[in-house]
């Protein structure tokens, strides 16, 4: 069956089309808060998110990932393991800013709750994933977005007074509980037996700790290096400026929540391979795959060119957000090159090589040290965003070069058997 007319590339399309009008709402939420808060505010909330984004990579210790190829009998037990963790680590950062942090009227004592319903909603995806229910997943990624421009919207027609920050955090987390809680009860609907061994779990734990000990740190510095340059131009170029990076870098955000997608499609895929032994299905799927990435990033990469200077102007105030427009055209080499390797990268996930994945991560966090202080030491917040992309980018090809060489010796070694 040609790729184009098969299942996966249908449940791609659902979940790829349900990320773009996330992503459009996203903008949208984006587009009314530049109209009722500052842009110094915006920026202030931009930093936030980053935060948000930064501690909830930890997951659940990346222990979520097995519920997608674990064995049927112990699913219970890798949904158990990752919402024990969740309610965990959730408390934890609670502690933390309540004992041994001080802060005065600031956004970051929101941060647990936010955190334990971002996890939440992590466990479920993975939970709709293991069960090909794209359909529910498209509708979870596009409902708590909706929820928050619905709250957002009903505010500002019913209120007189200003929207504060704080009121904005609340609908988010409130938006996000909401659709995650009842996609949650949902999830656990999928399952037909609800009995958990205690032991097995335990087992489970100590024989998947690789996820803990190699992949977390490989998550964590993946999306520190994302979004500590938000908080850096924040710090060193202003809270206007940061606002106009994290714009951008939400802009950037849906060619990577893209990649993401046809990702976590094709880690089902793979691992149903994987799973039965079809070795040269699983080959077979990954050549069609890469050639079709490759032509949609060549048109990504165009339309990242000559896009912006037409869109951006149309829904913001050019004077103050042209920056937004000259990142967004720096990067577009980069998100060519996201959309290429990205999805592809699920093998190093499936097949447990995860040290390549956590070298990779390293690599991606000394670019964006020497990057930004690149930027710091000049003054000059381009020359961030031009080193960031060029170092990037030659990152994603050494990684394609080592995919494309990994399958390669698995077609000769079956090739040997």
């Amino acid at each position: 069956m040609h790729l184009f007319h098969s299942r996966f590339f249908k449940n791609i399309s659902i979940s790829a089309i349900s990320i773009v009008i996330a992503q459009i709402l996203q903008l949208g939420v984006f587009l009314l808060l530049a109209k009722y808060i500052t842009q110094e505010e915006l920026g202030e909330y931009s930093i936030y998110m980053s935060y948000l984004a930064i501690l909830g990579s930890v997951g659940m210790l990346q222990y979520q990932l097995t519920i997608v190829h674990i064995e049927k009998e112990r699913l219970n037990s890798a949904i158990a393991i990752s919402l024990s963790i969740a309610m965990i680590l959730s408390l934890l950062c609670w502690l933390v800013i309540e004992f041994f942090l001080s802060f005065d009227n600031n956004l970051l004592k929101f941060l647990p709750i936010h955190i334990f319903m971002s996890f939440l909603t992590s466990i479920t995806i993975y939970i709709l994933i293991r069960f090909e229910k794209f359909r529910y997943l498209a509708i979870l990624r596009v409902l708590p977005i909706t929820v928050l421009m619905s709250e957002i919207l009903i505010y500002h027609f019913t209120s007189d007074s200003k929207l504060k920050l704080y009121y904005i955090v609340i609908f988010h987390i409130s938006a996000i509980g909401i659709s995650g809680i009842m996609f949650f009860i949902y999830g656990l609907g999928l399952l037909k037996d609800y009995r958990i061994n205690f032991k097995d779990t335990i087992e489970l734990l100590l024989q998947k700790r690789k996820f803990a000990l190699i992949t977390t740190p490989s998550v964590f510095i993946n999306s520190f290096a994302y979004n500590i340059p938000t908080v850096v131009v924040g710090s060193f170029f202003g809270q206007a400026m940061a606002a106009q990076y994290f714009l951008a870098m939400r802009l950037f955000n849906i060619i990577a929540i893209v990649s993401q997608s046809i990702y976590d499609v094709y880690h089902g895929k793979l691992a149903y391979y994987v799973r039965n032994n079809l070795e040269e299905e699983s080959i077979r799927f990954y050549k069609n795959l890469k050639n079709i990435l490759f032509f949609i990033s060549i048109v990504i990469m165009i339309s990242f060119i000559f896009l912006p200077p037409i869109l951006i102007p149309i829904f913001f105030e050019e004077n103050k957000w042209k920056e937004t427009i000259y990142f967004l055209q720096i990067l577009a080499p980069l998100a060519a090159m996201t959309l290429y390797v990205v999805p592809r990268s699920c093998m190093f996930f499936v097949y447990e090589k995860l040290k390549e994945n956590f070298k990779n991560s390293v690599m991606l966090l000394f670019i964006i040290i020497v990057s930004w202080s690149v930027a710091i030491f000049q003054n000059n917040v381009f020359y961030g965003i031009v080193l960031y992309m060029l170092l990037n980018s030659m990152r994603y090809i050494s990684i394609s070069y080592m995919l494309n060489n990994f399958i390669k010796n698995r077609k000769e070694s079956k090739s040997l058997n």
